[in-house]
């Protein structure tokens, strides 16, 4: 269920390639994850969803590994 911060550092690289972004931004990335995790959460729920224990389960995993994914970040912008 974790993201690999392996794999997170060069999508990410791979965008900045085209062009640059704020360091803040490459910060608050692991946080940006969180926030469209929960608005998922949001729409399913609205659209009638039950049981949105998965997409919770994402967005706890995603906060449990925010230190982790930062490291693999750093050095980015």
């Amino acid at each position: 269920m974790a993201l690999d911060p392996q794999r997170v550092a060069p999508v990410l690289a791979g965008y900045l390639s085209r062009g640059s972004m704020p360091a803040r931004t490459v910060r608050a990335l692991p946080t940006y994850l969180m926030a469209r995790g929960l608005q998922l959460i949001v729409r399913a729920t609205r659209a009638g969803a039950k049981d949105c224990s998965l997409q919770l389960e994402r967005v706890g995993a995603i906060a449990a590994q925010q230190d982790e994914l930062l490291a693999a970040l750093n050095g980015l912008s």
